[in-house]
């Protein structure tokens, strides 16, 4: 990948993990009641909510279900790409 591509994909991530904790948050859920339902572990979780790691489609699917939104929610429009270089 190139430079402006990796950046533009860690940001997506952050973006993406943003909307996964806002989501949890309103919900009234822990990080454990999440990672519990995902079959995965807390610190797991911890992680994705960090942007630190993805979580495969199919787990942000499964979220749409507990957390009661569309999955465009965790998709939302990408923010401005910052060129590199």
């Amino acid at each position: 990948m190139t430079g402006e591509t990796t950046y533009y994909v860690a940001q997506r991530r952050h973006e993406i993990a943003h909307c996964i904790k806002n989501a949890r948050v309103e919900c009234n859920l822990t990080q454990k009641d999440v990672a519990g339902y995902l079959g995965c572990s807390r610190r797991r979780m911890n992680r994705v909510e960090q942007g630190d790691i993805e979580l495969m489609v199919g787990e942000i699917e499964l979220l749409t279900l507990l957390f009661h939104k569309p999955l465009s929610h965790f998709f939302q429009e990408p923010g401005p790409m910052v060129h590199v270089g």
